[in-house]
C-alpha cells in the first residue's frame, strides 16, 4: 500500500502512533517560539542605548521619517506608553518571533517540515538576531516584512490567486518602507515573476500594476533617498572593507553561531607555535573550521539544487530560495565594491533567512546519506553556538554609559563636576539618562570637533572652557569616533589638568567611551 506524501512525512517526524495526532506536529515549532522568546526577553534592558538606538528614539520623537519611516511611526506610538530601555526595545520582539515562526513556514514550503524546524531553531537561537530582538531598530520588523512578501510570492508562484498579490504587494510596499535595501529582494522577485509568466503577457499588466502600487508607496521618500544616498555613502562607510572571499563564510558564521565575528579575516595571522597559543587563539580557529563547515553545507544545498533542475522538478522551490539569497549578496558585492561597501550584518540581515534554509536543507541530505559525520557537525554546531550565545550575553555590545554613570556614583565626591561630550549622540539620551548622582553635568560643546590635528587641538581648550570652575575635580566623559584620536585628546588634558585617573569603557559593535579623573592646576 503506497503512502501520500502527507504520510511518508508525518511518518518521518514523529512516532508511530503520534503520525496522526493534529496536535503533535505544532509541538516543536511551539517549543522553538517558547526558547526563542526566552532568549530574546533575557537581559533585554541590561546594557545602554548604544548610538544606533540614540538615532531611532530621536528620530522618532521628532518625526524624522527619512528613507526608514515606518519603523519610526511605529516607535513613535510605542513610546506613548512608556520610554524605558525595555520597553522601547520589546518593540522589537514580537517581529523577531515572527519571523522566526515565518521562516519555519517557508522551509515548510520549499522543502520539509524538518528544514522549516531547522532553519526556526537556527534563528531563535542565533545571536544575531536575539541582538537585533533586542534594539530599537528596524531589522526585526524589515526580517519579518520580507518574509510576509516571500511567502506571498511562492503563493503567486504556486497558484497566482488575487489575494497573493495584494499580500506581495503590501508586504514588498511596506518593507521598502522600513529598509531601503529590501529593494534588492524585490529585484529577486522580479527575476521569478519574468519566468514564471513568460509565456502569459496578461500576468505582466497585473505585475506592472502591482509595481506601480509599490512605487506609491516608496515615492514620497525616493527623492529622500536620493538626496541620503551620496551623504551616506561618503560616511563611516567609507572605511569598512570591502567583501573579499571570506565575505559569506563570515557572514554564514554571524547568521548561525556569533556576532559580531570581527577576526575571521585575520585567521592568516594565526601563530601556530605553542609559546604563545591563547584561548583566543583557540577559538578564533574554531570559528574558522566552523565557517568552512557552513560553507561545506551551502555546497551540498546548492548541489541538491542542481539535482532538482536536472530532474526538472516542478516548481524548483529550492531554486527560489538560491536567488533570493544570492542576488541580492552579489549586488550588495558589487555595491560595495564599486561605491563604498556596506557588507554589514544589518544590511545583510534580510537575506539571512534564506541562507538558514539552504544549510538545513544540506544537513538534512548529510542526515540522510552520512548520519555519523552530520552529527558531529550537529555536535560542532551546538558547541559555536553556546560560545556565541555566551559571548552575547557576557560581553558588553553596546556604549556603555551605564558602567560610566555607575562608576562615577559611587567615587563622586561634593563638588565634583562632569564634563561630558558624545559626537552625533543626542545629549539626554546618553550619560544623562542613567547618572543619578549629585554632582553637576554639563555639555563640554554640541559641534563636532575638527577631525584635522591642526585644527583639533586648538578646539579643545575652548571645549574645556566650558566647565565651570571647581576646588574639586573634574569627571571628563568623551565620545568622539571620527575625529581626534585618544592621544591628542590625553595630552591637551594632561597639559590643563592633573589627571589621578582614567579609563576607556569598550563595547563589540561601537567607539570606546574614555573618561578622565582630573584635578584643575
Amino acid at each position: 500500500m503506497k503512502l501520500s506524501n502527507k504520510e511518508i512525512l508525518s511518518s518521518q517526524l514523529l512516532p508511530k502512533e503520534l503520525s496522526d495526532s493534529k496536535v503533535c506536529p505544532w509541538i516543536p515549532i511551539l517549543v522553538i517560539l517558547v526558547l526563542s522568546t526566552a532568549l530574546r526577553l533575557y537581559q533585554i534592558g541590561t546594557e545602554s542605548l548604544w548610538i544606533d538606538e540614540n538615532f531611532s528614539i530621536r528620530d522618532a520623537e521628532q518625526l524624522r521619517l527619512g528613507t526608514r519611516p515606518l519603523y519610526y511611526v511605529l516607535l513613535r506610538l510605542w513610546m506613548v506608553f512608556g520610554t524605558s530601555d525595555t520597553w522601547l526595545r520589546l518593540l522589537s520582539v514580537p517581529f523577531s518571533l515572527g519571523s522566526v515562526y515565518l521562516t519555519y513556514l517557508l522551509g515548510l514550503k520549499v522543502a520539509s517540515r524538518s528544514v522549516g524546524l531547522m532553519a526556526a531553531f537556527v534563528m531563535a537561537v542565533s545571536p544575531l538576531f536575539v541582538g537585533y530582538a533586542q534594539e530599537i531598530r528596524m531589522y526585526s520588523l524589515s526580517t519579518f516584512l520580507t518574509l510576509w512578501g516571500t511567502l506571498a510570492l511562492i503563493d503567486i508562484l504556486e497558484n497566482t490567486t488575487k489575494y497573493s498579490f495584494r499580500s506581495w504587494i503590501l508586504a514588498r510596499g511596506l518593507a521598502l518602507l522600513t529598509t531601503p535595501l529590501n529593494i534588492l529582494l524585490l529585484l529577486a522577485d522580479l527575476i521569478l515573476l519574468g519566468w514564471k509568466f513568460r509565456e502569459q503577457r496578461h500576468r505582466f499588466r497585473k505585475l506592472g500594476k502591482g509595481l506601480i502600487l509599490i512605487g506609491l508607496f516608496w515615492l514620497p521618500f525616493a527623492y529622500v533617498l536620493w538626496k541620503a544616498t551620496p551623504r551616506f555613502m561618503t560616511g563611516w562607510v567609507v572605511y569598512q572593507a570591502k567583501p573579499g572571499l571570506g565575505a559569506i563564510p563570515s557572514s554564514l558564521v554571524e547568521f548561525t553561531a556569533f556576532w559580531p565575528l570581527t577576526n575571521l579575516y585575520k585567521l592568516r595571522e594565526l601563530d601556530f607555535s605553542l609559546a604563545s597559543w591563547t584561548r583566543n587563539e583557540t577559538r578564533l580557529l574554531f570559528y574558522g573550521i566552523y565557517a568552512l563547515i557552513m560553507v561545506f553545507l551551502l555546497g551540498i544545498s546548492l548541489l541538491t539544487v542542481k539535482a532538482q533542475i536536472q530532474e526538472k522538478t516542478n516548481p524548483p522551490k529550492l531554486l527560489w530560495v538560491v536567488i533570493w539569497a544570492l542576488f541580492p549578496s552579489l549586488l550588495l558585492v558589487i555595491i560595495s565594491h564599486v561605491l563604498s561597501s556596506i557588507w554589514r550584518d544589518r544590511y545583510l540581515i534580510f537575506v539571512a533567512p534564506y541562507y538558514l534554509i539552504l544549510l538545513a536543507v544540506g544537513f538534512q541530505q548529510l542526515w540522510r546519506h552520512y548520519r555519523a559525520i552530520a552529527f558531529g557537525i550537529g555536535l560542532v554546531y551546538f558547541i559555536a553556538v553556546a560560545g556565541g550565545l555566551n559571548h552575547y550575553y557576557k560581553v558588553i555590545y553596546h556604549d556603555d554609559w551605564k558602567g560610566v554613570a555607575q562608576l562615577i556614583q559611587q567615587q563622586e565626591k561634593p563638588g565634583d563636576v562632569i564634563g561630558f561630550f558624545a559626537d552625533e549622540w543626542e545629549p539626554h539620551l546618553a550619560l544623562p539618562r542613567y547618572y543619578k548622582g549629585s554632582s553637576s553635568l554639563h555639555i563640554m560643546a554640541s559641534g563636532k570637533i575638527p577631525p584635522t590635528r591642526e585644527e583639533g587641538p586648538s578646539f579643545l581648550p575652548k571645549m574645556f572652557d566650558n566647565l565651570p570652575p571647581t576646588q574639586s575635580r573634574y569627571w571628563i566623559v568623551y565620545y568622539e569616533p571620527h575625529g581626534l584620536d585618544r592621544e591628542t585628546v590625553t595630552n591637551t588634558i594632561k597639559k590643563r589638568y592633573n589627571v589621578i585617573y582614567s579609563q576607556r569603557f569598550g563595547n563589540s559593535v561601537n567607539f570606546d567611551t574614555i573618561l578622565f579623573l582630573v584635578k584643575p592646576r
